[in-house]
């Protein structure tokens, strides 16, 4: 695999963690995304 594609990919990978846990923040406590976060 070449390097940008794998940068490209990286960089996909964690604009969907970045929203998800943006979204979670909406409704979760923040113990419990923490959670989430350190089991990733």
């Amino acid at each position: 695999m070449r390097w940008n594609l794998h940068v490209n990919n990286l960089l996909m990978r964690l604009r969907i963690l970045s929203h998800s846990f943006y979204k979670l923040h909406q409704i979760l406590p923040m113990p419990v995304i923490r959670a989430v976060y350190l089991a990733l």
